[in-house]
């Protein structure tokens, strides 16, 4: 499934005149090594590459009773820390995954995107030309994606600054899509809808798909749609509708046809997913809820 691609990549490439040239530094720790002893030197502790292991313990589990300093050192709650036993082991690198992942202080793995930061500043002008170009949602998807432990996105009515429930109400996709249930559940004689559409459904190619415009390069395919629906006396239907969606890329969505800006397209999905493997980009669940009425 493919998510959030950038109309304006090429054309903002362009124009900006911005380099694209990925030249990170690949040292191992990129710390400072001691020449005598062989070991790095991070500010809590001492590693030792031959083993691939620091040599004193991880201070960083002193500070599981004060999860307020767990969560400035690590970004993440006390529940969430928990959940990964590698976090654990006092005296690992990294979780012992340092292809994705260091540590610069011996306290606290940080994502390797932070080895990246011309990745970063990339994308994060690729999203100040989407907002130039009035793609707000996909500035502010993209945004999100490259912050440290994004977390899910939840929009709901109160919670919206962008304006995605009513894009999403107003577009001829959503539009028809309503329609479709609507008309199957009274050409049934009903009058409740309660559908599931998507993946692990047992309609799963029934979901929203959005072919135009900002929906369509910061969402395109729902990963899931629910319906709940009840007609009223007046004949108009009440819905409550939920959108769950992840935020990721699939270059086998955009092929190259021949058109530039397809051509574009594709070669930035190809950059997107690139920067999601270096973990720059941080793939993350969408959840949209709301409710409003049809028909009549």
């Amino acid at each position: 499934m493919r998510k959030a691609l950038i109309l304006s990549l090429i054309i903002l490439f362009l124009t900006t005149n911005t380099a694209f040239a990925f030249n990170p530094s690949y040292q191992f720790t990129d710390q400072e090594r001691d020449f005598e002893s062989g070991l790095y030197y991070f500010d809590a502790r001492e590693y030792n590459p031959v083993i691939g292991k620091f040599l004193q313990p991880d201070p960083l589990l002193n500070s599981l009773t004060d999860p307020q300093k767990l969560k400035e050192t690590t970004g993440l709650d006390l529940d969430q820390f928990l959940m990964d036993p590698q976090k654990l082991n006092s005296y690992s690198y990294t979780e012992n995954n340092p292809i994705n992942y260091i540590d610069p202080t011996g306290e606290a793995t940080l994502k390797a995107r932070l080895l990246y930061p011309q990745y970063i500043s990339f994308w994060k002008t690729v999203s100040m030309g989407l907002n130039a170009f009035g793609y707000n949602i996909s500035a502010y998807f993209l945004n999100h994606a490259v912050r440290v432990n994004p977390g899910a996105m939840n929009i709901k009515v109160g919670h919206d600054q962008h304006n995605v429930i009513s894009k999403i109400q107003s577009s001829t996709e959503y539009q028809d899509f309503m329609k479709a249930r609507i008309k199957e559940a009274e050409d049934a004689g009903q009058t409740e809808i309660n559908f599931q559409g998507g993946l692990n459904t047992l309609r799963p190619d029934d979901t929203i798909v959005f072919n135009g415009g900002d929906l369509k390069y910061s969402i395109k395919k729902v990963t899931n749609t629910y319906i709940i629906g009840t007609k009223l006396n007046n004949g108009l239907w009440d819905i409550q509708v939920k959108l769950y969606d992840k935020y990721d890329f699939d270059p086998g969505a955009y092929p190259e046809n021949g058109n530039l800006l397809n051509q574009g397209i594709s070669t930035g999905v190809n950059w997107a997913k690139d920067s999601e493997k270096k973990q720059v980009i941080t793939n993350y669940h969408i959840n949209i809820e709301f409710k409003n009425q049809f028909g009549g």
